[in-house]
């Protein structure tokens, strides 16, 4: 059985014709949580509790869809704890952690169906927010920036049935990452509607063992309309970008690309303190470097509560 693990780990990593393991499941990383949102009101904490699924069981080549004659799937599921505090009148900070399980499904054929999974806890993401233009009832606007770090407290060297797992079925990535953030919002009361706009930037180091995950950018762009009290109705699109992972100087192959989502989303505001929403991810545009397993859907639940 070792001997299955070692042929089948090799070859998919190294062959030309097949996916590159290395592209499956960065694909369906977690959203990254307090980076879509502003600063927690004044003097209040905000905690939040996210379940995050993807499925990925479609093959593309750039953006071309691509039949994979072994059938892979793969299925990404997250669970993020999110707090959240006003440190002053323009300073906030925010503490992200989650727990990751990824799996990952082959079809050998007569062989047998071939099946890897890595879990555990993710790493740690801490936030600085600084608001460049704080909220105000009267100007109904804010801009804000942040500065963060990704900190490696996620396990990035799983053996299964002695051999290693690939890396992008690993809950962490073993390196130290700076953020940059950006957030900007414009509200229009008494109308119902507001828009909103959230970028950030993750320049990733090398772990220990010389691999480089690809620089990434993630952005929300959409708005909300409050149809019925307590119901919002959130319409967004999604996209991510991220370059080629680096392996001792080399650059992977069938890693790295771009994708869009529609992401809409409802919120229930349960009380002035409690929200709950649900959220869908559906694939818009897919652009990836190679051959790689893209998204079909991401299913996602948050619970939110504020003190």
């Amino acid at each position: 059985m070792k001997l299955l693990y070692a042929l089948l780990f090799i070859g998919m990593a190294f062959s030309g014709e097949n996916l590159n393991a290395q592209g499956c499941c960065t694909a369906g990383s977690p959203s990254l949580g307090g980076l879509q949102t502003g600063l927690s009101p004044a003097g209040r904490m905000t905690y939040a509790l996210t379940y995050e699924s993807t499925r990925l069981a479609s093959a593309y080549r750039g953006s071309e869809q691509i039949a994979d004659r072994l059938g892979r799937k793969a299925i990404v599921n997250n669970v993020s704890v999110e707090f959240g505090y006003r440190l002053g009148a323009r300073l906030g900070m925010n503490l992200i952690g989650n727990f990751s399980s990824r799996s990952r499904e082959v079809n050998l054929g007569n062989a047998g169906v071939f099946n890897s999974k890595g879990s555990g806890v993710g790493d740690l993401v801490a936030l600085l927010k600084f608001d460049v233009l704080p909220l105000e009832l009267a100007h109904q606007r804010e801009l804000a920036v942040g500065v963060g770090l990704k900190a490696p407290v996620g396990r990035f060297r799983i053996e299964q049935e002695g051999v290693r797992l690939s890396y992008d079925l690993h809950p962490g990535t073993g390196s130290w990452d700076p953020l940059l953030w950006l957030y900007a919002f414009k509200g229009f009361l008494p109308r119902r509607y507001n828009f909103f706009a959230s970028f950030a930037f993750r320049f990733p180091g090398a772990n220990p063992d010389g691999y480089r995950i690809g620089r990434e950018v993630t952005y929300y762009l959409g708005g909300s309309y409050r149809c019925c009290n307590p119901f919002d109705l959130i319409l967004q699109i999604r996209g991510r970008h991220t370059g080629k992972d680096v392996y001792l100087s080399r650059q992977r192959a069938s890693t790295g690309g771009t994708w869009f989502f529609a992401a809409p989303a409802v919120n229930l505001n349960l009380l002035n303190q409690v929200a709950l929403q649900i959220q869908y991810q559906h694939p818009l545009y897919f652009r990836v470097n190679g051959e790689q397993l893209a998204p079909d859907r991401t299913v996602a639940l948050a619970l939110f509560y504020r003190i």
